[in-house]
């Protein structure tokens, strides 16, 4: 009797896990998600006699890195400068102000400029996230351009740590400011 019964609880276990769903759950615990996306404001401040700051219109693309490699390449839907230009193609304003980027990989990672060649290096693109824990970012390259379509680019060495909490879909790097000179004008 003792064997029957040890028989037909295995074989009662072994039916109750057919009928629960697989691992392959869409819904994941907050604690096992992994971060995809990054905010961050930036802002351009143009030296001279009195700092102003770069209307964030003007700002049409940002290129960042993470941990050392290409994160995206993200385009800014610019509208264009409200108001007089200040400096030439340049509207300046007094108030700082920045443009937010929300930089996330699914939707917004431009790749067509350097496309990965093979179907694992696609999908090492698609499907990278970011771990909970300590990271490093960098904007590489800020592309501005002015109401004539006179184009800058400002590029930048400086590398911003940053953590992704536990549970975290996005991580907040911050509010960075970048200075130009606004190269070509007096």
């Amino acid at each position: 009797m003792r064997r029957f019964l040890t028989v037909f609880l295995y074989l009662a276990a072994g039916c109750d896990t057919a009928t629960e769903p697989s691992t392959a759950v869409v819904n994941q615990a907050p604690e096992a998600r992994q971060a995809d996306a990054l905010l961050l404001e930036i802002a351009v401040v143009v030296e001279g006699d009195a700092p102003l700051t770069l209307a964030p219109e003007h700002i049409t693309e940002v290129v960042l890195e993470v941990d050392g490699a290409p994160w995206g390449r993200f385009e800014l839907d610019a509208q264009p400068p409200e108001g007089d230009a200040v400096r030439g193609p340049w509207r300046l304003i007094e108030e700082p102000r920045g443009a937010l980027l929300v930089a996330r990989l699914d939707r917004d990672a431009d790749t067509t400029h350097t496309p990965p060649e093979t179907v694992a290096a696609w999908l090492d693109v698609l499907d990278r996230t970011l771990e909970p824990g300590a990271h490093a970012a960098r904007v590489a390259a800020i592309t501005l351009r002015g109401t004539d379509g006179t184009q800058l680019v400002l590029q930048s060495p400086t590398w911003v740590p940053f953590d992704v909490a536990l549970g975290a879909g996005s991580a907040w790097l911050g509010a960075l400011t970048f200075t130009t000179t606004l190269a070509g004008e007096p």
